[in-house]
């Protein structure tokens, strides 16, 4: 039979996504009723994760740019659960748990306002006696400093952290949110160029970008619970409307928030040390935070015992489906052992392409002899995309990386940064097409 096209929306469409086995008993549910003789004569729009009969449409390793792996469906993700007892349908609900991706495009303009002005409105929609945590590496967005004074006055209960290097700033924003704040506010400083919260080192930042509220609206103006915003941009022009940027919001992720609220942010918030300045621990859990609902995996360093990044591309199974797409701000010699990895990956079969705005000559030219696409454009994300066999995973699976996280070796052991992995399918279309428009927009090296 014919298909009609799934067909587009905005950013903010939602997009429902059921686990694998009762996406499988809803398909043949409907086939049944549809008439068909099976799933083969019949269409259906949704994208079921982790399954595949044969690995779909996909570019070649040339030098184009390379295509989504499945239908591109814009929009917001809702996360499934379980299915609720009495439900006449057999079916399973959709629970609470909603995530939105925003981007910034600046392919086609100079200045894209989109995740600044998403930014905003979360602050703007806070309704009082409410509370809002941020730890930010740098805020001079006047817009924003605005309305956190605002929902202050109005009631709402506001703590920043803030890296301690913007004290000194230039612009006065910090500055003013800071006396606006008082005691609210608080620069993370270790002593002398130690700025980073948790990190004590004298070469650390607070590099994360991090914002939980506990209620808000959505951008369907709904009121949400339990809010978690973070990813790559700052909030200021430059490394925040004026470059390629993605940030994710988890609405009603209980899990997610109140991991971050009651270990991350307040371990930030107390400007705690720890031994080595060693944050991470994989033996006891410390700066691992997980969500069940929306399976989020996010590690935070500093770490000293390990590599964070490697710990990660170490669970891919490459092979000639295995695709990669990094988008990242920038790739330094100093994390070889990344490079390395990633270079084994792409020799092993997986395709690699790369956009960057800056990666060191010695890594182009690993990159160049393993015949690995790079480009260059202003991105300022810090992206992994996934299309691989993952943690022995049978068939391939689409994981969405981001986060603050940069491919430097400041960024693994001294400064206080997040690493964010997402297994989505909806989210991770909606992150080929952004890497694609800076991909394809680039230039060679």
């Amino acid at each position: 039979m014919d298909c009609e096209q799934r067909p587009t929306g905005t950013r903010n469409r939602t997009v429902k996504n059921m686990k694998p086995e009762w996406m499988l008993l809803g398909l043949l549910w409907m086939a049944a009723a549809m008439g068909c003789g099976g799933l083969n004569d019949c269409c259906f729009t949704g994208t079921l994760e982790d399954s595949a009969d044969s690995p779909p449409p996909e570019a070649t390793q040339g030098d184009g740019p390379p295509l989504p792996e499945a239908p591109v469906v814009p929009g917001t993700s809702d996360v499934p659960g379980p299915p609720v007892a009495g439900d006449p349908s057999g079916l399973p609900s959709i629970s609470t748990v909603k995530l939105e991706a925003h981007f910034t495009d600046v392919s086609k303009t100079k200045r894209d306002m989109e995740i600044l002005d998403h930014a905003v409105r979360l602050v703007n929609d806070t309704p009082p006696d409410a509370e809002i945590r941020i730890a930010l590496h740098s805020l001079t967005l006047n817009d924003l400093v605005d309305a956190l004074i605002k929902a202050k006055q109005r009631g709402v209960r506001i703590q920043v952290a803030h890296d301690g290097e913007e004290k000194t700033s230039s612009d006065n924003s910090p500055g003013k949110l800071h006396s606006a704040l008082g005691s609210s506010h608080r620069w993370c400083s270790h002593g002398g160029t130690a700025y980073g919260c948790i990190s004590d080192s004298k070469e650390g930042i607070l590099h994360s970008k991090l914002m939980l509220f506990s209620q808000t609206l959505d951008s369907s103006k709904t009121l949400q619970k339990n809010v978690v915003w973070l990813g790559s941009a700052n909030m200021t022009w430059n490394t925040g409307s004026d470059s390629f940027n993605n940030t994710l919001t988890y609405y009603d992720d209980v899990e997610l928030y109140e991991s971050m609220r009651d270990r991350y942010f307040k371990d930030l918030w107390e400007q705690k040390g720890f031994s080595r300045n060693d944050y991470f621990d994989e033996k006891t859990s410390r700066g691992l935070f997980l969500s069940a609902a929306s399976k989020t995996e996010i590690m935070a360093s500093p770490e000293q015992d390990g590599d964070i990044l490697m710990r990660l591309l170490e669970r891919i199974q490459p092979d000639a489906e295995c695709r990669l797409r990094l988008g990242q701000s920038f790739i330094y010699e100093s994390r070889r052992n990344v490079v390395d990895k990633v270079v084994e990956l792409r020799q092993a079969g997986c395709q690699v392409f790369v956009v960057s705005n800056n990666v060191d000559s010695s890594v182009r030219s690993s990159f160049k002899k393993a015949k690995i696409n790079l480009r260059k454009n202003d991105v300022h994300d810090k992206n992994i995309l996934i299309y691989a066999r993952f943690d022995g995973s049978p068939l391939p699976r689409k994981i969405v990386v981001t986060g603050s996280h940069n491919w430097s070796v400041s960024a693994n052991k001294h400064n206080d940064e997040l690493l964010v992995k997402v297994e989505n399918a909806a989210l991770y279309d909606q992150h080929v097409l952004h890497f694609n428009a800076a991909y394809s927009t680039g230039s060679s090296y």
